[in-house]
């Protein structure tokens, strides 16, 4: 899984649906290959993302946003590639530096060069 690029903020296309009150959403664009031979049940990936004060936040669904399609797997079958966004919810001043995932038993880190806080 590779980390490609991100948004901030991440605007749902529905628009009633929006962050809550003093957060915003970033999304992060993820391009995924299953290089394994089997296929390659997703629903056990865990994200998150990091901010400057080393809080965690985790990836929460929000359905399609408007500059971009979820990460929608499920599973991946062997040679398989898939690419979407993932969206986190953050405190409307947090900046966030570090991208995060856990493949099966191997956890992955990317940094990320965001805009400064708000």
């Amino acid at each position: 899984m590779s980390a490609l690029g991100y948004v901030d903020p991440a605007r749902s296309v529905r628009t009633a649906h929006r962050p809550a009150a003093g957060k915003r959403w970033i999304g992060v664009d993820l391009s995924a290959v299953n290089v394994g031979g089997t296929s390659y049940d997703a629903r056990i990936t865990k994200a998150w993302v990091t901010d400057d004060k080393g809080r965690r936040h985790p990836a929460i669904r929000t359905g399609e946003i408007t500059t971009g399609f979820p990460a929608a797997w499920n599973a991946l079958a062997a040679r398989e590639h898939a690419e979407g966004r993932l969206v986190f919810e953050v405190p409307e001043n947090a900046r966030i530096m570090r991208f995060h995932s856990t493949v099966g038993d191997s956890p992955l880190t990317w940094q990320l060069q965001l805009p400064p806080s708000r």
